[in-house]
């Protein structure tokens, strides 16, 4: 062994334990745009939210309302789904991922943590599972969604000041 082979094995050790660094750096910043692209598809996907379903004909809220309704069984009118609609265009104009900069409401309708816990479902961006916690929140609360939208709207006084929310 000549005296340069300690020397030659260490740089080759630090080529080596370079070339794993940089391969682990280019597979992290692959897998880290293969994430940002699913995300930006799962956005686009969830926000067309917003549109007609092509088979039922239905707006894709209506369609989510009434899918939730039957899922947990009741039997609420159209006019219950209307209301029901208009609390959710009211809350975030349908986008299930807006968040509330100034609290933990988050989603269609705006559920804080506390509210989602009531619900028996986790904090989600599923539009069909915030819909079916809606209904449950509703359902639970105001009895339907008619009286949830009628005590949304109804100004109130808070500190001595009339408030109106909508």
């Amino acid at each position: 062994m000549s005296p340069r082979t300690p020397i030659l094995l260490t740089t080759l050790g630090a080529l080596l334990a370079y070339a794993i660094l940089q391969a682990n750096t280019l597979r992290l910043a692959s897998e880290a745009d293969r994430l940002k692209a699913q995300n930006e598809l799962l956005a686009q996907r969830i926000y067309s939210i917003d549109e007609i379903d092509e088979v039922s004909g239905k707006h894709k809220v209506v369609a989510l309302i009434e899918q939730a309704i039957k899922i947990e069984g009741l039997d609420w009118d159209d006019r219950q789904i209307e209301a029901m609609a208009r609390l959710c265009w009211r809350e975030s104009r349908y986008n299930p991922n807006l968040q509330n900069p100034r609290s933990t409401a988050f989603g269609m309708y705006q559920f804080l943590n506390s509210t989602w816990k009531h619900t028996g479902i986790d904090k989600t961006a599923d539009p069909l599972l915030q819909t079916i916690a809606a209904v449950r929140y509703i359902e639970g609360r105001y009895g339907t969604p008619k009286d949830a939208l009628a005590f949304h709207l109804e100004p109130k006084v808070i500190n001595g000041e009339l408030v109106h929310y909508y």
